[in-house]
This record gives structure tokens, C-alpha cells and sequence, in this order.
């Protein structure tokens, strides 16, 4: 998993964790480390605290780029997550990239 320091550390922390649950073992890499033979990208916006869009990047060697995405729409805030409430969003997501656990 390629750590993004532009997205809060609770997603990240979540994220793991959901990846983990499936099985997989996670370890953070730098970007342009290529020792691995699947990596996940993430991207998260907020507004305020609360998580407006995601998106997951699986990568595979020899295979095409699977992408999730998650956009809420944020208006009004009342209808909101929190972002320290985010995880079931950030597992679902998972689920979606990770079906069946290991997909290679």
C-alpha cells in the first residue's frame, strides 16, 4: 500500500485494516518502489471532517488497474460521516476491490 500524506491518517489506519481483515498481508511502500507485485493507491477528500470522495487503485503486474470509487454528496453536512466515522465506507470499498480476497 502506497502511503499518501495528503489523506488523514484515519482513513489509512481503516484502510489497512479492511485489507488486512481480507487476509492479505499489508506493508506501506514509497511510490516508486516496485518490489510488489500488487499495490494499492488510495485518494480521499474531505470537506470539513467529513469524507466527500475516495477512490482505491489495485495494481498487478501484467494486469489492467482496478479502480473504486465513492463520491457522497455532502450537502447538507447534518447527512454526513464524520471521517472518524468512515470505516464501513472505506470497507465496503474494499470489498468491492477485493471480492474474493486474493483476485490474482
Amino acid at each position: 500500500m502506497v502511503d499518501n500524506k495528503n489523506v488523514p491518517p484515519s482513513f489509512f489506519i481503516a484502510l489497512r485494516q479492511a485489507i488486512q481483515d481480507k487476509g492479505l498481508t499489508v506493508r506501506t511502500v514509497s511510490k516508486t518502489e516496485q518490489s510488489c507485485p500488487v499495490t494499492v493507491y488510495y485518494e480521499a477528500k474531505y470537506n470539513l471532517a467529513y469524507l466527500k470522495d475516495a477512490r482505491l487503485l489495485l495494481t498487478t503486474e501484467g494486469h489492467p488497474t482496478d479502480i473504486v470509487n465513492l463520491r457522497k454528496n455532502v450537502e447538507p453536512a447534518t447527512l454526513a460521516d464524520p471521517a472518524s466515522d468512515s470505516e464501513p465506507k472505506i470497507r465496503d470499498m474494499v470489498n468491492r476491490l477485493l471480492p474474493r480476497g486474493t483476485p490474482w
